[in-house]
């Protein structure tokens, strides 16, 4: 027998045992599993527009000093209403965001000093299978690098990640309500390569 795209028409799950239905064309084929089983899927639900813009600018000087700035700007429709109860309809992870980077750059150094920022985002729409949302609040970090040409084989490098040892929280329905802030304080990476 061949069986076409599965459609669940009948599913009694979870601790017992159920039975499951496939279609093939008009003729729908019922059988018993035999085990226990949970089936979640994915479902198309209600439509919507996310609109946006982004702008990025960068210029080099003659003094090998320059900077990169960039800017996303996201609207839309599809956000979560914090006094809803039920199963809502949100995008999850949408939210402004901007990047500012001083470079400087000759045959011997290269430095790049970068200031990344991200809005608040909605993260989760569900916890502990529940509709509770979660929102990670706006977040900021300065990260540098810095490589040097030692000769034509040997470069070392630097990299320094979150300088300004920032943290990042995580709230429910108003800021008031924490459920997780993070930090991980500054990381630094020495690098060393050699072209034989």
């Amino acid at each position: 027998m061949t069986i076409g795209r599965p459609r669940w028409d009948q599913i009694q799950g979870g601790a017992s045992y159920g039975t499951v239905a496939y279609s093939t064309g008009t003729n729908v084929t019922r059988g018993n599993l035999g085990l226990p089983y949970n089936v979640s899927t994915i479902v198309n639900q209600n439509k919507s527009s996310l609109k946006g813009a982004e702008v990025n600018w960068q210029h080099m000087f003659d003094n090998g000093f320059g900077f990169r700035a960039n800017y996303t700007y996201v609207k839309s429709d599809l956000t979560y209403n914090n006094a809803g109860v039920g199963p809502q309809f949100a995008l999850i992870g949408l939210s402004n965001s901007a990047n500012l980077v001083g470079i400087y750059e000759d045959n011997k150094l290269s430095v790049r000093l970068a200031y990344n920022w991200r809005g608040q985002f909605l993260s989760t729409v569900a916890e502990n299978n529940r509709a509770n949302p979660g929102y990670v609040e706006p977040y900021g970090q300065v990260d540098l690098s810095v490589g040097y040409n030692v000769n034509e084989n040997l470069s070392l490098s630097l990299e320094a990640i979150n300088l300004t040892d920032e943290h990042q929280r995580q709230h429910g329905r108003t800021d008031m309500q924490v459920l997780s802030v993070t930090t991980g304080g500054p990381r630094y990476m020495l690098g060393a390569r050699y072209k034989f």
